[in-house]
C-alpha cells in the first residue's frame, strides 16, 4: 500500500512538473508578444524583483511609465493565456466528440 501511494505521488509530481514547464513555455510565448519596453519592464519586475522606482531609474523613464508598461504587459499576457486555454479546451471538446 505504501509503495502504491509513493508511486502515485511520483506520478502526480511528474504531471505537475510537466504542467509547470508547459505553463512557462506559454508565458514565454506571451512575453515575446510584448513591445521591447514592456518586455524589459516585465523582466526587471518579475524576474529580478525590482520595484517601480528601481526600474524607472535603471531605464531612465518615469515611475508612471513603468506602471503603465507593466499593466499593459500583464494584460497582454492574460489575454494570450486565455486565448490559448480556450483554443486548447475547444480542441479537447472536438477530439472527444
Amino acid at each position: 500500500n505504501t509503495i502504491i501511494h509513493h508511486l502515485a505521488q511520483i506520478q502526480n509530481t511528474t504531471e505537475d512538473m510537466v504542467a509547470v514547464n508547459e505553463t512557462r513555455k506559454l508565458i514565454n510565448k506571451a512575453i515575446q508578444q510584448l513591445s521591447p519596453q514592456q518586455q524589459i519592464v516585465y523582466q526587471l519586475s518579475k524576474h529580478e524583483g525590482l520595484n517601480y522606482d528601481e526600474i524607472a531609474k535603471r531605464m531612465n523613464i518615469s515611475r508612471n511609465t513603468v506602471r503603465n508598461h507593466l499593466a499593459e504587459a500583464m494584460k497582454t499576457i492574460r489575454i494570450f493565456l486565455k486565448k490559448t486555454a480556450t483554443l486548447f479546451l475547444s480542441l479537447i471538446v472536438f477530439l472527444i466528440k
